[in-house]
């Protein structure tokens, strides 16, 4: 089977999965009513309040919607283009094409790239949160909580792609 063949049939089985997941976990039921003592918590809550929320909610909302659009393309992109194979194979190349260099150092590439393209999104989401009081740290514990998101997220993918190529 060629290589069109096998992205066919793991778009097959992505789909099917994403059925299978969907009929389980979504309920497909209407969820019951409030209760009325939650209505009147909700009504008591001073109006004030109810409009900065949904003040905050409107400003983070693009910044959000924005980043997650990125993401995805960034993924979409890397991974089903050719470009992002020749990413991976060039930052193993150094190491002699070794398959283990190839996954971890693509998959922190990779995970860079993305991080990379949405950071000026995910600065602006920060501003956001400290104008509405909802983050008190300064940009350097910013950025050092955002490398260590970031090293997460490039180990897992580091490991992920050694568990494909072991075939796991």
């Amino acid at each position: 089977m060629g290589p069109r063949g096998w992205a066919a049939v793991t778009l097959g089985a992505l789909l099917l999965a994403l059925v299978v997941v969907a009929a389980v976990r979504v309920p497909w039921v209407a969820p019951p009513a409030p209760r009325t003592d939650q209505l009147a918590a909700l009504r008591a809550l001073p109006a004030d309040a109810v409009a900065r929320g949904k003040d905050f909610h409107a400003a983070i909302r693009p910044g959000s919607y924005g980043a997650l659009l990125l993401g995805l393309i960034v993924a979409l992109v890397l991974g089903l283009t050719p470009l992002g194979a020749r990413l991976v194979e060039a930052v193993g190349r150094p190491f002699g094409g070794n398959w283990v260099a190839q996954a971890v150092l693509g998959g922190f590439l990779i995970v860079a790239i993305g991080e990379v393209v949405a950071l000026p999104l995910a600065a602006w989401r920060e501003t956001v949160l400290r104008r509405y009081g909802l983050s008190t740290q300064t940009w350097s514990s910013w950025t050092v909580d955002l490398l260590k998101g970031y090293a997460v997220a490039a180990g897992t993918a580091g490991v992920v792609d050694v568990g494909e190529k072991l075939g796991l």
